[in-house]
């Protein structure tokens, strides 16, 4: 499998029909009425998202091939397609074959869509394993907390006191899917059951039949190089598409 070769789900699902339409072609074109036409194999899709700060760029092997090649903090590999089926899914850095910093058994359903993040510093790095979801009538948003550092989040509308989009999201968390009309939105984060903003964002677009996640990465210490931001990707392309949010002065 090369990851190079990313497909949309548009077209992975194109290509299943297609293979079941020549399976079937075959089959009806075969004297022989014994033969068994094979029911062609069924994939999901999964990406990694690189969010351990301090941690390597890293190549992701899946049973044992290199499917990502020097994937840098902050990126996504991008959705490829994988079996369904358990999994083995092992993180070096990148040009290395060990040490692992990860590995995982990943068991993966039929016509699923996974995100994994690689979080937390390099030293306790772990998987985070998130579900992810096919586009609706309106613009589809979801939180994941990777900043080790901070406490549980909220996250509102406008300001400390507004709406609350997010509750008591900790760290390592993947917060469900909301729904929300597409429109601009502008974004406050406090500690959870506080209204003191801990930052708020410049205002940010969300478009109907789009799907978002909304990453917090970095950490909070002054005194590091891995300063605190929020990074956006676009669930419903390739997945690799990002914006940062810009923090209001």
């Amino acid at each position: 499998m090369n990851i190079t070769n990313f497909v949309s789900r548009r077209s992975l699902k194109l290509a299943a029909i297609m293979l079941a339409v020549s399976v079937t072609l075959a089959a009806c074109s075969d004297d022989d009425d014994d033969v068994v036409s094979p029911e062609p194999q069924q994939n999901s899709m999964i990406r990694v998202l690189h969010m351990s700060y301090d941690a390597p760029a890293v190549d992701i092997w899946v049973d044992g091939s290199k499917v990502v090649s020097n994937l840098a903090y902050g990126e996504s590999s991008g959705y490829a397609p994988v079996s369904a089926g358990t999994r083995s899914v092992t993180v070096v850095p990148a040009g290395q074959t060990e040490p692992a910093v990860i590995e995982a058994d990943l068991p993966i359903a039929a016509d699923q869509m996974l995100s994994v993040l690689a979080v937390d510093a390099l030293a306790s790095i772990s998987a985070v394993v998130a579900t992810d979801e096919e586009p609706s009538d309106r613009a589809k948003v979801r939180f994941i907390h990777t900043v080790s550092d901070a406490p549980a989040v909220d996250i509102k509308v406008n300001s400390g006191d507004g709406a609350s989009l997010f509750t008591a999201v900790d760290f390592s968390t993947a917060a469900d899917y909301i729904e929300v009309d597409g429109g601009t939105y502008t974004l406050a984060v406090t500690a959870h059951g506080s209204t003191n903003e801990l930052v708020t964002f410049d205002a940010v677009t969300l478009e109907n039949g789009k799907v978002y996640t909304v990453i917090a990465r970095g950490t909070l210490d002054p005194m590091d190089e891995f300063s605190f931001g929020v990074r956006t990707f676009i669930d419903d392309s390739n997945g690799k598409s990002f914006v940062d949010l810009t923090p209001t002065e």
